[in-house]
């Protein structure tokens, strides 16, 4: 493999080159300084204040934070207290471009990273702690361990269903981390509003069921349906074949506690064709054809849905009643004394049919439909397997919406990654009822709210099945083999194995919806070297990795991660057997550009996190939010899109533009309306979204992206895209949007943006 070292080492000489003559000087902080309290960010101005100036905290923008003047700038920490992180942060002066001030902050106790577990009658952890003022003691479940001159420690642990570290630092902060064994079920951990007018997709489903299910060939089997006999002359009555023309369905949600639905109908046109044998006492076998029909059947009944034993949905009707409407028959052929009991025989038969098909389709489907997490459902990725467990606890009727409560235990049907200690676990209050209002008063037919511990149960047991010990190449990520001038002759491919589960902390902020952190995990990019072809360890290490993220659907519908910025990386070791030895400035850079092309891909292919399923239906997910102070669970609302008939939906297009003098261009977009559209400063590239949506009523455009031919992101609802981070030179940006009825536009904008190198 050929690695261009000359483009790293342009990364460092770069770095210096704009030291010796920049304009902007971060004076406060002190890069690699730890702070306790939040510190004041002090700049000054070595040539003058800049007409320009864009200064942004963990890829936040805090501009507007300071106070500029002509010969610096100055914000104070609690102003920007709300954008630092635990552990590493990361100033940048982004115009005029500045060098990078990593600084620390300390706001906690020790992190304890755990990087082995051995099962047996007890556990067997191994791992270490770390903080930047000092650990002073770490316990496990109220026991002292013992840690050696590096922090690390080897403890043996009861096997319970929580384990919890408690950390101490040398200026007595204390962090409390709690892990819930992988086989711990997460009570509170879902709940799902289908609206009333999210109930309308029963509706549909049962006036087909009704018009087609019935009634023709079931009959058939059950014929004789009367067989009577009359001062010793008997008749029977079979029916051959039977149509209902129409049906119209109403359902109404009861405000109740205990998950009753009014369900009432009319059914018009109802037909058959039926024969009568005729066995007189005196004569012959006569068979004599009738066609008879109800022009009009109402009825009416109360549906209770409950949680039955073994934790299945039942629906169950209550006090069905049946209403007939004129009935007609062709009778003239029928003996005078034969003609009344036709008549009431046939109406009986009439209500006869629709009880029982009302009774066997109404609760069996309704149930069906309702419980929306498939039983035995398996997810496989590479052949590693996990296996959502996602079971009704409880059913309410409030507020016209019928509310389903879950229970969750995500398991792990695989196991060919690491044996975790287990998932990080938040003592939470009663999952909140789902409203299918977003915050921006968008109005869906569902609503879903999901607990952060259920998040990170899916999280674990993905580590466990495999999914995250993963081996990739270029076809899979393919940017991977440009990585500083790894030339597209060579075989590369990227290793990915992670120690413990990443988990996500829900964070209530606009600027993100969580922190992704995966702590421990060896990244490894391997090369053929020599002409045999023999693939060899170019660089690895073993890193931290925090990030803000978002959540969005993959086309699986599934909710994946999305890294919202650059992430934060930190180099724990390099691999002794890396063929590539680089300092410490040029292999955190090297590191800096695998990350962000391996990672996000690796979350995307796995979607872990379920979401309800609807027979014939597709979800469309709109705003997602987290919906409590406490950052405890997330929130979506989502449009039931029928998953036959996008043909005839209207399609969006794209548009876009760039104003002269900025470094990018835009291509294959239908119009170009977007003043600023596209805007570069520095390796920070905005892009503003204004695609022409058809179909506004039924919600927001949604977005997904990709940079240089990797795998495109996940969609979501979006603003605009922002990208950091970027290397110099020129980069191919994709951009497509779908309606909110699933229908992608006819092609896809191109944005080329060229990100200067001084």
């Amino acid at each position: 493999m050929r690695i261009d070292v000359r483009n790293l080492f342009l990364v460092t000489l770069f770095a210096v080159f704009l030291t010796a003559c920049k304009a902007v000087t971060v004076t406060n902080p002190v890069g690699g300084e730890v702070y306790t309290t939040p510190p004041d960010i002090a700049l000054s101005f070595t040539k003058g204040q800049p007409a320009t100036l864009k200064i942004t905290l963990n890829d936040q923008d805090i501009t507007s934070l300071f106070v500029i003047q002509a010969e610096g700038a100055l914000a104070a920490g609690a102003s920007i207290a709300d954008y630092l992180v635990d552990g590493e942060n990361f100033l940048r002066v982004v115009t005029p471009a500045t060098p990078t001030v990593k600084f620390l902050y300390d706001a906690a106790g020790p992190v304890v990273h755990i990087t082995q577990v051995t099962e047996g009658s007890t556990l067997v952890v191994r791992g270490y702690a770390e903080d930047p003022s000092g650990v002073q003691s770490v316990q496990v479940n109220g026991s002292a361990v013992s840690l050696n001159a590096s922090n690390q420690f080897e403890a043996q642990v009861a096997n319970a269903n929580f384990i919890t570290f408690t950390a101490t630092d040398r200026i007595g902060r204390v962090r409390v981390q709690k892990f819930a064994r992988p086989t711990v079920s997460v009570a509170n951990s879902l709940s799902v509003r289908v609206s009333s007018a999210g109930l309308n997709f029963i509706k549909g489903e049962l006036e087909s069921l009704l018009k087609t299910s019935a009634l023709g060939g079931l009959l058939k089997g059950m014929n004789p349906l009367k067989e009577e006999c009359i001062l010793g002359s008997c008749y029977r009555i079979n029916v051959n074949d039977a149509t209902i023309a129409d049906n119209k369905l109403n359902l109404a949600v009861k405000n109740s506690a205990d998950g009753r639905l009014d369900v009432s109908g009319t059914l018009s046109g109802f037909w058959a064709d039926a024969e009568v044998r005729l066995d007189p006492l005196i004569g012959w076998t006569t068979r004599i054809p009738v066609a008879a029909s109800v022009d009009k059947i109402t009825f009416s009944t109360t549906a209770k849905v409950s949680v039955g034993a073994g934790n299945q949905l039942k629906v169950s009707l209550e006090n069905l009643s049946l209403s007939l409407g004129k009935l007609s028959a062709d009778v003239s052929i029928l003996p005078s004394w034969l003609v009344d009991p036709f008549l009431n025989a046939f109406k009986g038969i009439v209500v006869w049919i629709l009880e029982g098909q009302l009774k066997a389709i109404l609760p069996a489907k309704m149930a069906e439909m309702v419980d929306t997490f498939p039983r035995n459902i398996v997810i496989d990725i590479n052949g590693n397997q996990i296996s959502p467990e996602i079971l009704p606890a409880s059913i309410a009727t409030p507020e016209n919406g019928l509310v389903i409560g879950l229970g969750a235990r995500i398991n792990a049907i695989t196991h060919k990654g690491p044996a975790i200690v287990g998932y990080p676990w938040k003592e939470i209050a009663a999952v909140p009822a789902a409203s299918n209002v977003s915050p921006k008063g968008a109005v869906r037919d569902i609503g879903i709210v999901i607990s952060q511990n259920m998040i990170n149960q899916a999280l674990a047991a993905v580590t466990t099945s495999g999914m995250l010990t993963v081996s990739m190449t270029d076809k899979d990520i393919p940017g991977l083999k440009d990585i500083n001038g790894a030339g597209s002759a060579e075989s590369v491919r990227v290793r990915l194995n992670a120690a413990s589960a990443p988990s996500l902390e829900l964070v209530k902020s606009s600027r993100g919806l969580a922190t992704f952190r995966m702590h421990d995990v060896y990244l490894g990019l391997d090369a053929a070297i020599d002409k045999k072809g023999t693939m060899r360890t170019v660089m690895g290490a073993t890193v931290d990795i925090e990030a803000t993220a978002n959540l969005g659907m993959t086309d699986q519908n599934a909710l994946s991660v999305e890294f919202a910025g650059s992430p934060r990386i930190k180099i724990r070791a390099m691999d002794p057997a890396s063929t590539l030895v680089l300092g410490n400035n040029l292999a955190q850079s090297f590191i800096n550009e695998l990350t962000p092309k391996v990672v996000p891909v690796v979350l995307g292919m796995i979607g872990a996190i379920p979401l309800p399923s609807f027979e014939g239906y597709n979800l469309s997910v709109g705003e997602i939010w987290v919906t409590d102070e406490s950052a405890n669970y997330i929130g979506l609302v989502a449009s039931m899109i029928r998953a036959q008939g996008k043909a005839a939906r209207a399609a969006p297009h794209l548009s876009a533009y760039v104003e002269n003098g900025t470094t990018a261009s835009v291509s294959g977009v239908r119009s170009a309306r977007a003043a600023n559209a596209v805007t570069v400063e520095g390796n920070v590239v905005t892009i503003a979204l204004n695609g022409y949506n058809p179909d506004l009523a039924a919600g927001d455009l949604q977005y997904r992206y990709r940079v240089d031919g990797a795998p495109f992101s996940v969609w979501r609802e979006r603003e605009s895209i922002e990208l950091y981070g970027l290397n110099a030179g020129l980069h191919t940006i994709e951009i497509c949007a779908r309606t909110a009825q699933l229908v992608p536009s006819d092609e896809c904008a191109t944005v080329h943006v060229q990100i200067k190198g001084s």
